[in-house]
């Protein structure tokens, strides 16, 4: 029996389904059941699991036995549309000399664990269209917060995080793996009484994080292969940020890095750093087709006084010439906030310029939110 849970196509984007797991593969296929089955179905082109040697063949077993096992039964059963997830999908932990680990008993194996678990995280959302779901309902519970810490780190806006909930006499039984779409009844672990798989409930819980993939994108992180030494990395970063602008070097300084920007690029950010600590307003978008006279004058005023007779700065003098427009100041913030972030990491987030919103004016504020005693001008 056919039943198809999903109403819509699903979209050509790689959605990626990630799993750690332990002795029971009921979970990979009870957290698929519960993700194609919510109001905003999410259908996987791709499963990935990480467990444990002795965990690889429970999966092998249960999910690809011969006859085709759990998952390709529930794949039938549901309709659902091609998923890629074959044996080799199964990865199993490896120690550090590459040995199969059976069970996770030493920091040496927690080490190996951590630094495989972020590199295949990190590799998911390499591909910035690409969709993770990650899934930390089974394995040991070192394994779940691994997972979930790095997609913290790497995680992007679209990506998700679950733990799957399944009915209490359900949980963990042997021979259940997902509600079926047809009367189907098992006894009770006890043996005590039926079970009617149909009527089980298992629901997803998503699980809030705090996303730093945008942050950390084009940074050294990505090339750091010990997850202990990228947690150390990242703890310096979150330190409170003293920012330097050296006016005749027209450079940016925080702690012991600077930050070259082009001239233009130096004047605008010096501009908006004056503005915060003068405790003016945010500038707002201009009109389309209205450019701010006001903003041009004051912004030129202070790009002349900074070159002096050191550069020919006509060429931006003439694209002001009859005002700053909203095309000026996207461009400034969009070319300034990816060189910071770029060259300081998570410590670019309070110094990154912030366009923001009005509801009621229904423009964007453009401003940088730093205090006024974070800042030495030089």
């Amino acid at each position: 029996m056919n039943t198809a849970i999903h109403t819509e196509k699903p979209s050509s984007t790689k959605r990626i389904l990630f799993s750690v797991l332990g002795l029971s593969p009921q979970i990979l296929t009870e957290t698929l059941y519960a993700l194609v089955s919510r109001e905003d179905p999410f259908i996987p082109t791709e499963i990935h699991v990480l467990t444990t040697a002795k965990g690889a063949e429970f999966c092998r077993l249960a999910l690809f036995h011969e006859g085709g096992g759990w998952f390709h039964k529930l794949c039938q059963d549901y309709d659902l549309p091609n998923v890629k997830f074959v044996e080799a999908d199964i990865e199993t932990i490896e120690n550090n000399q590459g040995e199969q680990l059976f069970d996770i008993r030493s920091r040496e194996d927690n080490s190996a664990v951590a630094n495989q678990i972020m590199k295949m995280i990190r590799s998911f959302t390499e591909e910035d269209e690409a969709i993770l779901h990650v899934s930390i309902a089974g394995g040991r519970k070192t394994m779940g917060f691994y997972a979930g810490y790095a997609l913290s780190i790497f995680g992007r806006d679209q990506d998700e995080l679950s733990h799957v909930l399944v009915d209490e006499v359900f949980e963990s039984h042997p021979q259940f793996f997902y509600p079926t779409p047809y009367s189907s009844v098992i006894r009770s672990r006890d043996g005590q009484a039926l079970l009617e798989q149909k009527d089980a409930k298992v629901d997803l819980a998503l699980i809030p994080f705090v996303r730093l993939g945008h942050l950390l994108k084009d940074t050294p992180v990505h090339q750091i292969e010990d997850f202990s030494e990228l947690v150390s990395l990242l703890q310096k970063q979150v330190t409170p940020t003293e920012l330097i602008l050296d006016i005749d070097a027209m450079q940016l300084m925080v702690e012991d890095k600077i930050v070259e920007l082009t001239p233009v690029n130096f004047a605008f950010y010096y501009w908006l750093i004056q503005r915060q600590i003068e405790g003016q307003e945010p500038i707002i978008t201009p009109f389309e087709n209205e450019p701010d006279q006001a903003y041009a004058e004051a912004f030129l005023s202070l790009y002349e006084n900074l070159v002096g007779d050191r550069l020919d700065i006509e060429k931006t003098q003439d694209a002001l010439k009859n005002g700053m427009d909203a095309g000026f100041i996207r461009e400034r913030k969009a070319r300034i906030n990816k060189i910071l972030k770029q060259q300081l990491a998570l410590k670019a987030e309070p110094l990154l310029i912030i366009g923001q919103k009005d509801p009621q004016l229904k423009r964007h504020r453009y401003f940088i939110d730093i205090k006024p005693e974070q800042v030495k001008i030089i």
